[in-house]
């Protein structure tokens, strides 16, 4: 494979961190960093749909995590409640709250299995 002349110098800044997650990418893939920008860069250009399929599954990735934590701190509730009321606990009770966090994840796989295939 030719490689061809790179005549121009392009200057970007990153914040500090942002250019460790840069360096830690291109050692993973065996580049450097100057290639692995030039590529995802370059990619971003000649692919834009790849880049409009990227920021969906971004979005999609961000809901998700955000009824994530709603479900997380639905069983910390359960948990404070289970471990407060020991001698109280209603199982019933306790088994339709856990039923409905269980709906409740079987929801966000499904909606999670049908977004990534669109």
């Amino acid at each position: 494979m030719e490689r061809k002349k790179k005549d121009v110098v392009f200057r970007v800044r990153f914040a500090k961190e942002s250019y460790e997650h840069l360096k830690k990418v291109a050692s993973e893939r065996g580049i450097g960093t100057a290639d692995l920008v030039r590529d995802l860069v370059l990619k971003g250009i000649r692919d834009p749909e790849h880049c409009r399929a990227c920021r969906r599954s971004f979005a999609v990735v961000v809901d998700l995590k955000r009824e994530l934590n709603a479900i997380g701190r639905n069983l910390n509730q359960i948990a404070r409640w289970v471990n407060t009321q020991k001698d109280k606990a209603d199982a019933v009770k306790v088994m339709l709250l856990l039923s409905e966090i269980r709906r409740g994840i079987e929801r966000l796989e499904s909606r999670y299995d049908s977004e990534v295939a669109e």
